[in-house]
């Protein structure tokens, strides 16, 4: 979901002050055609230093007819920032790990929204062996 969606999506007011949840990961990926030879590649995108990345997301439970409850959530994306934006226009909505608890309090989520994310590492994964190799350090 685009960020700047968000505020303006009646659905969504409420989920961005009662259900904000970060959702950790190892990275996130990208994929990126080559000019020339127009292969793909894999770009995995992570933040140096740390062994896990937050990503910025909404949440929601429903209840079906058999009162089973499944839960979903949405990742928020924003524009790319210098470090991501060789490979694609957009990114997610990153937390350091000491925005988490503000962020799924709902305490002024707009604040996370709307600056542009921290840099992040990109690694070639290597299709074939699942290698990763660093090709860009910003």
């Amino acid at each position: 979901m685009r960020e700047e969606a968000v505020p303006v999506k009646k659905s969504f007011n409420k989920l961005l002050t009662e259900n904000c949840v970060a959702i950790p990961t190892n990275g996130y990926y990208e994929w990126a055609t080559e000019e020339f030879t127009g292969n793909k590649n894999k770009y995995r995108f992570y933040e140096k230093g740390e062994d896990t990345l937050y990503i910025a997301g909404l949440y929601r439970t429903f209840y079906n007819r058999g009162w089973s409850i499944r839960e979903r959530f949405i990742i928020l994306t924003t524009k790319a920032n210098t470090s991501a934006k060789t490979y694609h226009d957009r990114m997610p909505v990153l937390l350091k790990k000491d925005e988490i608890a503000d962020w799924v309090s709902g305490r002024d989520p707009m604040a996370y929204l709307s600056r542009e994310p921290f840099a992040v590492e990109s690694e070639l994964t290597i299709a074939d062996t699942g290698e990763m190799n660093t090709v860009n350090s910003l």
